[in-house]
């Protein structure tokens, strides 16, 4: 099998994006699945952990659950392994760690999406509030900062010649626009349990998004003058597949 990753900014539609993909029969995907190995400082990501036996077996320092099936994503994860031919996991920095991947992996395609930065620094206010393992000082001013860096840190990467699919939160979510060529970027057939949980996707977004919060004057400004608005013009116009 191929390796396969998906990342984004947090807050940025990392975890539908996974499930979306997740659903092809011939994908096998990890919601966060070996987090802590994967983090830049602890890193200890090798190919035996892509194991069939090994990726249905949690261990203790692999990442912060330990159900594995507390994910439906993961339920046909076993039925599906001998027919997949990729296999991967969801890790948002997985920017910070493509020299790393490559070198003990080999080969690895990576999907980013990017969303604007006032939704992410909203959603990053909003779970500051709630303080459900999130500091509250992880708010909008702290989503502006990594929110350049993640979209300057994938720019790099394309330019140094890295296969890196990049799609847009909005295009993904808020339009009918059809995501084939993403399958077709993998060598891949669309497939109906993608189209299900893509339409499955769009609906609820549709009505979270009519519940969200609102950023204040301040934090607007702030953002205004701090955001690398540029990044976002560049992406939609090189970089979205779904453009």
């Amino acid at each position: 099998m191929k390796y396969l990753f998906t990342g984004g900014c947090a807050r940025s539609g990392t975890s539908v994006l996974t499930k979306i993909i997740g659903a092809h029969p011939q994908i096998v995907l990890g919601m966060e699945r070996y987090n802590k190995l994967c983090h830049k400082k602890s890193y200890a990501i090798t190919k035996d952990l892509f194991l069939k036996g090994r990726f249905l077996k949690m261990e203790e320092g692999d990442t912060f659950y330990n159900d594995f099936f507390m994910f439906p994503t993961h339920h046909d994860i076993p039925d599906k392994w001998n027919n997949a031919r990729y296999v991967g996991v969801k890790y948002t920095q997985v920017d910070e760690i493509i020299d790393e991947l490559k070198m003990s992996l080999g080969n690895i395609t990576v999907i980013y999406i990017y969303r604007t930065v006032f939704e992410v620094a909203e959603s990053w206010n909003r779970r500051a509030t709630e303080g459900k393992n999130w500091p509250a000082t992880k708010n909008y001013s702290q989503a502006v900062h990594m929110w350049n860096k993640s979209l300057s840190s994938i720019k790099e990467l394309i330019h140094r010649g890295e296969k890196i699919i990049c799609i847009n939160y909005e295009d993904l979510l808020f339009t009918d626009k059809p995501i084939h060529q993403l399958f077709r970027m993998l060598d891949l057939e669309m497939d109906e349990k993608v189209e299900a949980q893509l339409r499955s996707a769009r609906s609820r977004s549709t009505k979270i998004k009519s519940r969200k919060g609102s950023l204040t004057k301040m934090e607007f400004n702030f953002i205004n003058e701090h955001a690398k608005m540029h990044l976002l013009q560049e992406f939609n116009a090189m970089y979205n597949i779904m453009k």
